[in-house]
C-alpha cells in the first residue's frame, strides 16, 4: 500500500553567477546555559557537592585552572553531580566538556542530559555520552539533542557520574550546554544505498532544519535547493529544486555508469539568503547490477535475499555457539546479530577462519546473520572500541578488512554499524557507510537509534532505520507510548514524497528492564517487586503497532539479557512467549511483504488510542491487524467497504456486528489479528 500520494515538484534553473544575489547566513554560537562552567566560582548553583567525593580542586582544571573532581575509593559510591536550568521546546542544543582520567577502572565517567515532567517528575528523555575509563588526558566529549514539545512545564538538568564498579580519579572541566547552531541535514533517502541505475531518471533528497539560522527574516522563508551533479569532469546537473515537506524530488536525465559528485546548496529565496552547503557522493551503476544484488531494499521498505521479499525475524546475540543456534533456530528466527561478530569463534577459537565457522553454521541452520562492526569506529562512538583485529589496527582498516574477508559469506544478510550513538559521531558514521556501500554493494547497512527527537541527524549512517523502543519500563506500565514517540519520529524520515518508503526494522522488547537498572540488579527484592518481563498480550502489541506504522523487519533484545539478573529460570519462563512473538511475525509476513492494494476499511475510535492497518496478498488472503496505545480502555469499530471473508482471530478481544464490521475491545498494551486461511471476497 502507498504511504504517500506522489508529489510532482518542479525544477527551476538557477545559474551559478545569480548566487552572487544571496547573502551567506552568520551562524553565531549562542551564550552557554551553565553557570559556573569552568567550576572556578564553587557556586552553589551545583548541586551534591561536597557529596559522594565531589570537589572543585583549584589547580585540576584544564591550563592549572580549577575543575571538578571525583576520587573514587568505593565502587559501590554513586553520587550525581547536577544543575538545572530551563530548554526551550523544539530547539536543538549541543552539549559537552572536558574530561581527564587517572586509573579508572570499570566502565568509567561521563556526563548526560536528562528531562522530566515538572509537575510529576516522570523522566521524558535524555542524552548520553559515551564513558571515559583508564588513564587519558583532556579529551572533549559532546553530543546533541533536539527538545519536544511537550504539553506540561519540563525540567532539565546535566549530570556527572562515575559509574557503580568504577574506582580511580576523573576530572571534569569547561563544560557547556548551548541552542545549537543551526544545522541542515540532507541524504539521499531513495535509491537505497546511495546507488542509481543507469535507468533511473529521480532521486529524492531529506532535508531537515535543526535548530534556527538567525537572520532577519523581511518575508516567511522560502526554502530551495540548489543541486549541482558532476562526474569529475564536467556538469551533468545544474538547477534548483523547492523543498516541500522535508523532501527534494530532483529529476533528471538517466545517466551513465560511474560514480558522481552532488553539492547542494540550501536557499532562502524569499529573503535571498544562503543558509547551507552539503556534499554528496552516489554511484550509477547497470539496471542488471543492481538486480543481482544478494540483498536488497525496494521503495516498499522490504528486503530482498536474491530476488525474493525476506522479513527478517531476529534476535540480538552476544556471541554465538552452536547450542545457541540450535535455540534460535527450533524456535523459529531466521536472523542473528552477534554483537560479537569480529570474535566469533567455537570453543574458544579466533580468527577469520573460526568466524567463518561459525557463518557455515548459521548458514546450513538457515540463519541469516547481521555482521556487527559497530566498534570499528572512533573511541567515543562506542564503549567497546576495536583497537585491533587480526593484527590490524585502526577503526577504518579493521572495518575495510573485516568488510572484505566475508562480504561473500551466504549467511550475511548486513552489516551493524551503530547501536544509539550520539549525532557527534555521524561524519565517521556516514564515512564508513559509505566504504560499505562501494567495497560490498551486496549487503546493506543496519543501525538503531532511541533518539527519535533528533532521527533526521542519522539519515546519511545506514541503509537501514533501525528504531529501539522498549515500552514495558516497570511492573507497573500499562501504556506504549515509548513504541509511539520512536515510530511517529521514523515516520518523518521514513516515508517517500514519491511513495513507498525506506527499510525500517524495529527491536522488540525481548527483556526485563530490571535487568539493566542498578536497584534491580542489586537487590533481588526490587528486581520481583519493581520491574517484569512484557506479557504475551504486551509482546503481540508492540509487535502489531510497529507493523501497522510500516517496520518491515524484527531483531529482538536480547538474548543474552534472558540470562542476567536474580531470576535464573527466566529464560525457561519467556522463551515460550518469545517464540509465540516469532510464530506471529512470520505468519504476518505474506501481508507484510505483500504491495497489493490493501482493502479499503473504516475506523472509527470510541475509546483509547487505536492503530489499525488492513493487507491483502497476491493469492487473495486478507488480514487486519489492530493496537492500542493504553493506558485504559480502549474500543473501535472496523468497517470494511466491501463484503469480508470469514476471517479467523489469531488473538484479541473481536465481536463481529454486521457482514463487514467487527468491533475491538482491549485494556491497557493490547492489540489483535484477524486474517483469512483462504482467498476471500474482498476484491
Amino acid at each position: 500500500m502507498k504511504l504517500l500520494l506522489p508529489i510532482l515538484l518542479s525544477a527551476i534553473t538557477l545559474h551559478g553567477n545569480e548566487l552572487m544575489n544571496y547573502q551567506r547566513v552568520k551562524n553565531q554560537p549562542a551564550k552557554n546555559l551553565i553557570q559556573d562552567a569552568g567550576f572556578e566560582e564553587k557556586s552553589s548553583c551545583w548541586k551534591n557537592l561536597n557529596a559522594g567525593g565531589w570537589k572543585i580542586v583549584s589547580g585540576a582544571g584544564r591550563n592549572g585552572s580549577s575543575g571538578l573532581v571525583n576520587t573514587r575509593k568505593n565502587p559501590n559510591d554513586y553520587v550525581l553531580l547536577t544543575q538545572q536550568f530551563d530548554l526551550k521546546p523544539d530547539t536543538a542544543y549541543v552539549f559537552g566538556g572536558w574530561i581527564r582520567t587517572e586509573n579508572l577502572s570499570g566502565r568509567g565517567a561521563s556526563l548526560c542530559i536528562e528531562w522530566s515532567n515538572a509537575r510529576t517528575g516522570k523522566w521524558l528523555g535524555g542524552s548520553y555520552l559515551g564513558d571515559v575509563s583508564g588513564t587519558s588526558d583532556w579529551q572533549e566529549i559532546k553530543g546533541k539533542f533536539v527538545t519536544k514539545n511537550y504539553p506540561d512545564p519540563v525540567k532539565c538538568h546535566i549530570s556527572f557520574y562515575v559509574r557503580k564498579g568504577s574506582r580511580g580519579y576523573a576530572a571534569f572541566d569547561d563544560v557547556y550546554i548551548r541552542p545549537d547552531a543551526a544545522e541542515w541535514s540532507a541524504a539521499i533517502l531513495h535509491p537505497i544505498q546511495e546507488t542509481l541505475s543507469t535507468k533511473d531518471h529521480s532521486l529524492e533528497l531529506a532535508s531537515f532544519i535543526s535548530g534556527e539560522f538567525r537572520y532577519k527574516k523581511t518575508e516567511k522563508p522560502r526554502y530551495l535547493c540548489k543541486v549541482e551533479i558532476s562526474d569529475g569532469e564536467k556538469t551533468l546537473l545544474n538547477r534548483n529544486y523547492p523543498v516541500e515537506k522535508n523532501r527534494i524530488i530532483v529529476n533528471f536525465k538517466p545517466m551513465s555508469a560511474g560514480e558522481k559528485q552532488m553539492k547542494l546548496t540550501l536557499l532562502d529565496e524569499a529573503n535571498r539568503m544562503l543558509l547551507a552547503e552539503k556534499e554528496l557522493t552516489f554511484r550509477v551503476v547497470p539496471e542488471s547490477e543492481l538486480m543481482k544484488q544478494t540483498v536488497r531494499i525496494d521503495r516498499h521498505g522490504r528486503t530482498l535475499v536474491d530476488g525474493k521479499p525476506f522479513l527478517p525475524v531476529g534476535i540480538y546475540m552476544s556471541g554465538l555457539t552452536k547450542a545457541q543456534i540450535d535455540t534460535v533456530a527450533e524456535a523459529g528466527f531466521n536472523t542473528v546479530l552477534p554483537y560479537q561478530s569480529p570474535n566469533l569463534g567455537f570453543n574458544g577459537r579466533k580468527g577469520p577462519a573460526a568466524i567463518r565457522e561459525v557463518l557455515d553454521y548459521c548458514h546450513a541452520k538457515k540463519i541469516k546473520v547481521i555482521f556487527s562492526i559497530k566498534d570499528a569506529m572512533p573511541k567515543g562512538a562506542t564503549n567497546m572500541p576495536l583497537e585491533t583485529w587480526n593484527g590490524i589496527t585502526g577503526d577504518v582498516a579493521i572495518s575495510n578488512a573485516i568488510v572484505e574477508t566475508f562480504k561473500d559469506h551466504p549467511a550475511l544478510l548486513a552489516w551493524y554499524v551503530c547501536d544509539e550513538i550520539q549525532p557527534t559521531y555521524i561524519e565517521p558514521l556516514t564515512a564508513l557507510r559509505r566504504r560499505i556501500n562501494r567495497m560490498d554493494p551486496n549487503h546493506p547497512t543496519f543501525a538503531v537509534y532511541y533518539q527519535f527527537n533528533s532521527y533526521e541527524r542519522y539519515l546519511g549512517g545506514q541503509d537501514i532505520f533501525g528504531i529501539d523502543p522498549y515500552p514495558v519500563a516497570t511492573a507497573e506500565t500499562r501504556d506504549q507510548q515509548a513504541v509511539m514517540n520512536q515510530l511517529l519520529g521514523a515516520l518523518k524520515v521514513q516515508r517517500l514524497a514519491s511513495g513507498g518508503g525506506i527499510a525500517c526494522w524495529a527491536a522488540p522488547q525481548y527483556m526485563n528492564w530490571g535487568v539493566w537498572q542498578p536497584d534491580g540488579k542489586q537487590d533481588p527484592a526490587v528486581y520481583y517487586r519493581k520491574y517484569r518481563f512484557p506479557t504475551q498480550g504486551e509482546l503481540y502489541a508492540m509487535i502489531a503497532m510497529e507493523m501497522i506504522h510500516g517496520i518491515r523487519g524484527f531483531v529482538g533484545y536480547s538474548y543474552s539479557s534472558l540470562f542476567y539478573g536474580p531470576d535464573k529460570q527466566q529464560f525457561a519462563k519467556t522463551w515460550p512467549l518469545i517464540k509465540q512473538a516469532v510464530a506471529f511475525q512470520h505468519l504476518m509476513a505474506p501481508f507484510l511483504l505483500s504491495t497489493e492494494k490493501a482493502p479499503d476499511f473504516r475506523l472509527k475510535v470510541t475509546k483509547g488510542k487505536v492503530y489499525a492497518q488492513s493487507y491483502r496478498t497476491a493469492d487473495g488472503r486478507t488480514a487486519l491487524l489492530v493496537s492500542c496505545v493504553g493506558p485504559g480502555e480502549s474500543e473501535a469499530e472496523i468497517s470494511f467497504e466491501e463484503k469480508a471473508p470469514d476471517f479467523t482471530a489469531h488473538h484479541g478481544s473481536f465481536r463481529k456486528n454486521g457482514a463487514n464490521t467487527w468491533l475491538f475491545r482491549g485494556r491497557d498494551i493490547c492489540s489483535g489479528m484477524l486474517y483469512s486461511k483462504k482467498s476471500g471476497q474482498l476484491q
